[in-house]
Protein backbone atom coordinates (compact mmCIF):
# COMPACT_ATOMS: atom_id res chain seq x y z
CA UNK A 1 0.00 0.00 0.00
CA UNK A 2 1.05 3.25 -1.08
CA UNK A 3 1.08 6.80 0.95
CA UNK A 4 -0.94 9.42 -0.76
CA UNK A 5 1.20 11.61 -3.31
CA UNK A 6 3.25 13.94 -1.69
CA UNK A 7 1.57 17.53 -1.75
CA UNK A 8 2.88 20.39 -4.51
CA UNK A 9 5.16 23.16 -3.00
CA UNK A 10 4.93 26.57 -4.97
CA UNK A 11 7.86 27.82 -6.43
CA UNK A 12 6.96 30.86 -4.41
CA UNK A 13 6.79 28.98 -1.01
CA UNK A 14 10.20 27.58 -1.87
CA UNK A 15 11.86 30.83 -2.39
CA UNK A 16 10.32 31.77 0.77
CA UNK A 17 12.22 28.80 2.49
CA UNK A 18 15.06 29.76 0.55
CA UNK A 19 15.55 33.32 1.79
CA UNK A 20 14.82 32.41 5.27
CA UNK A 21 18.06 32.96 7.32
CA UNK A 22 16.34 30.45 10.43
CA UNK A 23 16.21 27.56 7.51
CA UNK A 24 19.82 25.90 7.44
CA UNK A 25 20.04 23.94 3.67
CA UNK A 26 20.59 20.16 4.92
CA UNK A 27 19.24 20.52 8.16
CA UNK A 28 15.61 22.34 8.47
CA UNK A 29 15.10 21.31 4.76
CA UNK A 30 16.96 19.66 1.84
CA UNK A 31 16.27 19.96 -2.19
CA UNK A 32 15.92 16.81 -3.66
CA UNK A 33 16.76 17.23 -7.71
CA UNK A 34 16.41 13.47 -8.86
CA UNK A 35 17.02 14.99 -12.66
CA UNK A 36 20.36 13.01 -14.47
CA UNK A 37 22.41 15.01 -16.98
CA UNK A 38 20.29 18.02 -17.15
CA UNK A 39 21.58 18.62 -13.39
CA UNK A 40 25.07 19.72 -14.90
CA UNK A 41 23.30 22.95 -16.82
CA UNK A 42 21.67 24.51 -13.87
CA UNK A 43 19.96 23.51 -10.34
CA UNK A 44 18.46 24.85 -7.60
CA UNK A 45 21.07 26.33 -4.67
CA UNK A 46 22.08 23.60 -2.33
CA UNK A 47 19.95 20.93 -4.06
CA UNK A 48 21.45 17.50 -3.57
CA UNK A 49 21.17 15.64 -7.04
CA UNK A 50 20.21 12.06 -6.74
CA UNK A 51 19.31 10.41 -10.14
CA UNK A 52 15.83 9.05 -10.49
CA UNK A 53 17.10 5.41 -10.92
CA UNK A 54 19.69 5.42 -7.99
CA UNK A 55 16.89 7.00 -5.62
CA UNK A 56 14.82 4.13 -6.59
CA UNK A 57 17.01 1.26 -6.46
CA UNK A 58 18.50 2.03 -2.97
CA UNK A 59 16.98 -0.08 -0.15
CA UNK A 60 14.35 1.46 2.38
CA UNK A 61 17.30 1.90 4.68
CA UNK A 62 20.13 3.07 2.79
CA UNK A 63 17.39 5.79 1.47
CA UNK A 64 16.59 7.09 5.45
CA UNK A 65 19.93 7.08 6.48
CA UNK A 66 21.08 8.49 3.03
CA UNK A 67 18.05 11.64 3.64
CA UNK A 68 18.07 11.55 7.18
CA UNK A 69 18.48 15.10 9.30
CA UNK A 70 16.22 17.55 7.26
CA UNK A 71 12.75 18.10 8.70
CA UNK A 72 11.26 18.82 4.98
CA UNK A 73 12.44 17.41 2.14
CA UNK A 74 11.55 19.19 -1.27
CA UNK A 75 11.82 17.19 -4.80
CA UNK A 76 11.45 17.63 -8.32
CA UNK A 77 13.11 16.54 -11.65
CA UNK A 78 12.56 18.72 -14.65
CA UNK A 79 8.53 18.96 -15.17
CA UNK A 80 7.99 17.56 -11.31
CA UNK A 81 5.21 15.32 -13.53
CA UNK A 82 7.03 11.44 -12.76
CA UNK A 83 10.44 11.11 -11.73
CA UNK A 84 9.86 13.84 -8.67
CA UNK A 85 6.54 12.80 -7.65
CA UNK A 86 7.56 8.92 -7.68
CA UNK A 87 10.72 9.57 -5.94
CA UNK A 88 9.20 11.87 -3.24
CA UNK A 89 6.45 9.37 -2.69
CA UNK A 90 9.21 6.23 -2.61
CA UNK A 91 10.81 8.31 0.05
CA UNK A 92 7.67 8.65 2.15
CA UNK A 93 7.13 5.23 1.62
CA UNK A 94 10.52 4.04 2.87
CA UNK A 95 9.07 6.06 6.11
CA UNK A 96 5.89 4.83 7.29
CA UNK A 97 7.29 1.52 6.25
CA UNK A 98 10.47 1.28 8.84
CA UNK A 99 8.09 3.26 11.20
CA UNK A 100 9.73 6.16 11.25
CA UNK A 101 8.31 8.66 14.40
CA UNK A 102 7.76 11.96 13.27
CA UNK A 103 8.88 11.75 9.59
CA UNK A 104 10.21 14.30 7.57
CA UNK A 105 7.96 16.30 5.57
CA UNK A 106 7.61 15.48 2.44
CA UNK A 107 6.98 18.03 -0.69
CA UNK A 108 7.03 18.31 -4.49
CA UNK A 109 8.04 21.45 -6.46
CA UNK A 110 5.02 22.50 -8.79
CA UNK A 111 6.24 22.42 -12.60
CA UNK A 112 9.83 21.22 -11.60
CA UNK A 113 12.97 22.84 -12.71
CA UNK A 114 11.45 24.28 -16.05
CA UNK A 115 9.10 25.85 -13.99
CA UNK A 116 11.19 27.08 -11.74
CA UNK A 117 14.56 28.46 -13.88
CA UNK A 118 11.45 30.46 -16.07
CA UNK A 119 10.45 32.64 -13.07
CA UNK A 120 12.62 35.44 -12.83
CA UNK A 121 12.18 35.93 -8.84
CA UNK A 122 13.50 32.19 -8.37
CA UNK A 123 17.14 32.92 -10.68
CA UNK A 124 18.61 34.16 -7.34
CA UNK A 125 18.87 31.11 -6.08
CA UNK A 126 20.09 29.06 -9.08
CA UNK A 127 23.74 27.40 -9.23
CA UNK A 128 25.34 26.54 -12.75
CA UNK A 129 22.83 27.88 -14.62
CA UNK A 130 23.10 27.49 -18.35
CA UNK A 131 20.64 29.76 -20.08
CA UNK A 132 21.46 28.96 -23.49
CA UNK A 133 20.72 24.99 -22.70
CA UNK A 134 17.46 25.73 -21.08
CA UNK A 135 16.29 27.70 -24.31
CA UNK A 136 15.48 24.09 -25.83
CA UNK A 137 16.55 21.21 -23.60
CA UNK A 138 14.30 18.35 -24.87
Amino acid sequence: MFTEPPPHIEPADLVKLLSDPTQTPGKSYQVVDVRGDDFAHGNIKGALNIPAHELCEETDAALLKRLSGPRKLIFHCALSQVRGPKCARRFADAQRRAGVENPAEVYVLRGGFENWQSIEGCKAFMESYNAKYWENPY
